[in-house]
């Protein structure tokens, strides 16, 4: 089924060949997804410190979005509740679980990358065992639905199925990143010896005072380096959000362009996981779409358009309005 633009948002990956690893595309995210469920009731004072989403799961897949961010905290026996931070939001672990199998269902040629990370801050010992537990039970209730190793996939091995990002500390399951160091960049290789490169700095007050910055110094050059790394097997993470001093919406309403501009003059190829904050906030769908067509090298021939592309993509100098 087409996206609402006429591109094929819901079965985008069905182009891809089968052969690719994970690490090998370059796939749209988003940050802090579950986050929509602010603007479903009343917001509460400060609470647009904390939205950075206004798209459902459903409409942020159905756009084209492949990552998801979730962030849970332990509320129960074998139960798992959506959240930033300590806002909690009205969905649980397993219904998020159905929903993408649901989804799948559907979209049997698609995969999600879900990223699940304990909220709590310090949880004890016990509480981390608890919260491990549970997010096994939820993930393996429904058969087949995850997959299960520590490696990097094919997109043969995991159509129709979920793979986990593991932001906690567990016995095995799926992928392992559990060191994660907040608000920084940094590369890392885990015990299965899988290679990530994140950059997750997200504090504005870094910048003074301006958001230009968090592009140019921070996802501008991730983006170039995914792109001119010659190991495929090389993850890399890629996170467009910030607060403080300003709102997700601000930020985004200054970087999701940016990237849009850099996206649609880059040449195809690998980009890897690029989360954002509002996604559609920039022409729609438009910025999805163009990071998904910087997979053509690797989709059937004419699945993407291949865009005229500049010798090199000039870095981008900001304009006086985004230096305040």
């Amino acid at each position: 089924m087409p996206g609402s633009s006429g591109w094929p948002a819901t079965t985008w990956m069905s182009s891809i060949e089968d052969s690719h690893l994970l690490s090998e595309l370059t796939l749209p995210g988003t940050h802090d997804s579950l986050s929509y469920w602010i603007s479903k009731r009343k917001r509460q004072t400060g609470e647009e410190w904390a939205q950075t989403q206004s798209l459902t799961l459903f409409e942020q897949l159905d756009r084209g979005i492949r990552f998801l961010d979730i962030r849970c905290r332990l509320t129960g026996p074998n139960t798992l509740t959506g959240c930033h931070g300590t806002i909690m939001f009205p969905i649980t672990f397993s219904e998020i679980v159905t929903d993408c199998a649901n989804w799948l269902t559907s979209h049997p040629s698609e995969c999600i990358v879900l990223s699940l990370k304990n909220e709590e801050k310090k949880p004890a010992a016990q509480t981390m065992g608890a919260f491990a537990q549970a997010a096994a039970a939820n993930l393996g209730a429904i058969p087949s639905l995850l997959h299960p190793a520590d490696d990097l996939p094919r997109l043969s091995d995991v159509r129709g199925r979920l793979i986990l990002l593991r932001r906690f500390d567990a016995p095995p399951l799926g992928i392992d990143a559990t060191h994660w160091p907040d608000d920084t960049a940094f590369r890392h290789t885990n015990k299965a010896g899988i290679t990530f490169v994140v950059q997750d700095k997200w504090n504005m007050g870094a910048f003074g005072g301006q958001i230009f910055p968090k592009f140019t110094s921070l996802v501008e050059p991730v983006l170039r380096k995914a792109s001119e790394d010659s190991n495929l097997r090389t993850l890399y993470l890629n996170f467009c959000n910030g607060m403080s001093p300003f709102t997700p919406a601000q930020v985004a309403s200054t970087i999701n362009p940016r990237l849009l501009n850099f996206v649609t003059h880059a040449p195809p190829g690998r980009y890897g996981v690029i989360c954002m904050d509002f996604p559609e906030i920039v022409e729609g769908a438009r910025l999805i779409r163009n990071l998904v067509e910087l997979n053509a090298p690797i989709a059937a021939p004419g699945a993407f358009p291949i865009r005229p592309q500049a010798p090199d993509i000039p870095h981008h100098s900001p304009a006086a309005s985004e230096k305040a």
